[in-house]
């Protein structure tokens, strides 16, 4: 309980401006945080349903490797199970590297790069997640 007062205690004071000269600085933390985090909620769900839809391909299906050659695998449960090439990060790399590109230089183009990068953030995560929640749920093969 104690955590959770402090948590919105913290939250509050990141809220409220201390002068008049902060206040645009704080505005534009706050709107870069929450396009951030709005874009990561965008590219993990996003990346989520395209991991399951991937489940249908054959080409997506098959196991996915190390570079050593080795199955990438994850225990959950007590129990190894192998992952699918579907449960690489592909799209969240490829966004990245059209976000390194992108301009920077007014504050609406900071905003809009820092969106993009939580949806890199997010899509990044989303396939790992899902094949654990796979794992899970016991629809990856064993190893």
């Amino acid at each position: 309980m104690r955590s959770l007062v402090r948590s919105i205690v913290v939250a509050f004071a990141c809220l409220a401006p201390l002068s008049a000269s902060a206040a645009p600085l704080r505005k534009a933390t706050i709107t870069r945080r929450i396009a951030r985090e709005a874009g990561k909620v965008l590219g993990y769900s996003a990346g989520f349903v395209l991991t399951g839809a991937l489940a249908f391909s054959k080409t997506w299906n098959r196991p996915l490797v190390d570079d050593a050659g080795a199955p990438v695998t994850v225990r959950v449960g007590g129990v190894t199970r192998m992952l699918r090439a579907r449960h690489a990060a592909v799209a969240g790399p490829e966004i990245a590297a059209k976000a390194r590109q992108m301009p920077g230089g007014t504050a609406a183009q900071r905003v809009r790069r820092t969106f993009v990068w939580g949806v890199v953030a997010g899509a990044t995560a989303a396939p790992r997640a899902e094949g654990r929640l796979e794992a899970r749920l016991g629809l990856l093969p064993r190893q």
